[in-house]
């Protein structure tokens, strides 16, 4: 707020230039304009409405249906759900992770609607404020792409979606490129120590933890609700970013925990999780949608006359 206290503090003269976003440049515009936490709080009540909104035109995109969407949505709200290296699916204050999060998800609506250019378009803006994110989706919308390239029309075309997230996302890899810093084995020890639940996937075994058994759980919720299938190729869609994100699973525990190189470390490949919980919770919404009219429990609620505790 005061640009002769910002310009010599400590933390942002030594970190600012090696940080590849143009997030807190525009932060800075919001923030300056009003009381700092008015400003922060509505701006937290901004992402949680774009979170829920993003959510419902997901599901409604997968499946055609708005019911699925609304209740994705209300599993968003309700779960506080944990993906894995320490990420979750609701915040409790104004973070940049959590502030580009709707666009993640919009993204995502925009692969599933078919509009492709305007998805890797998106991608490649929400680059500018959060590199690694974007990097994650990239990943899944390619791995999608590759396999299922004939719904896109031809090889080039997809080049050309991938040429304009490029594009887009430009100044965020130039000013990577003329950053760049050495990160040895001293590096690689604080690492450990500060952050390992967000690199190193063996940190995690830990005696109460409770996120990979839970991520275990969705997965299996997920893969039982694949019986009720998408709109058109849209669960193949899922299956494969699915995958994709398995890709850099592999990637993340071989190179970070087996052989560490720093690129792959400070990428903080398993993050990408939390974009695979919401795949899996939009495709477990819209199983209990079906389920719910499957079952018909209007209908069984009047035969049986009352509800049977005892079962």
């Amino acid at each position: 707020m005061d640009p002769a206290l910002y310009a010599t503090d400590p933390m942002v003269r030594q970190t600012l230039a090696d940080y590849p976003s143009f997030f807190f440049r525009l932060l800075a515009v919001v923030v300056t304009q009003a009381d700092l936490y008015s400003a922060y709080f509505w701006l937290h009540v901004l992402t949680c409405a774009g979170v829920l909104a993003a959510a419902y035109g997901l599901g409604k995109a997968i499946f055609k249906s708005r019911a699925s969407g609304a209740v994705l949505a209300l599993l968003m709200l309700a779960g506080h759900h944990h993906a894995l290296a320490g990420d979750d699916l609701y915040s409790v204050g104004f973070t940049h992770t959590w502030a580009v999060f709707p666009l993640a998800i919009w993204a995502v609506m925009l692969l599933y609607k078919e509009w492709y250019w305007a998805a890797f378009a998106l991608v490649g803006g929400r680059g500018i404020l959060h590199v690694l994110t974007s990097g994650y989706l990239v990943a899944m919308f390619l791995m999608w792409a590759v396999f299922d390239y004939r719904v896109i029309g031809w090889k080039w075309r997809l080049a050309g979606m991938f040429g304009l997230f490029v594009l887009i996302a430009c100044p965020t890899m130039i000013d990577m490129l003329h950053h760049r810093q050495h990160f040895g084995a001293e590096w690689l020890t604080r690492t450990r120590i500060r952050s390992a639940d967000h690199s190193f996937p063996s940190s995690w075994w830990t005696a109460g933890a409770r996120d990979v058994p839970r991520f275990v759980l969705l997965m299996g919720l997920a893969a039982v609700s694949l019986s009720f299938p998408a709109f058109g190729r849209n669960q193949r869609k899922s299956l494969l970013m699915a995958a994709g994100v398995g890709v850099l699973f592999v990637i993340g525990f071989v190179f970070s925990d087996i052989w560490p190189v720093a690129t792959v470390v400070r990428a903080q490949l398993y993050r990408s999780s939390r974009l695979l919980v919401v795949l899996m919770l939009a495709h477990i919404a819209h199983g209990i949608v079906r389920g719910w009219k499957l079952g018909d429990l209007r209908a069984i609620w009047k035969q049986s006359g009352r509800p049977n505790w005892q079962g």
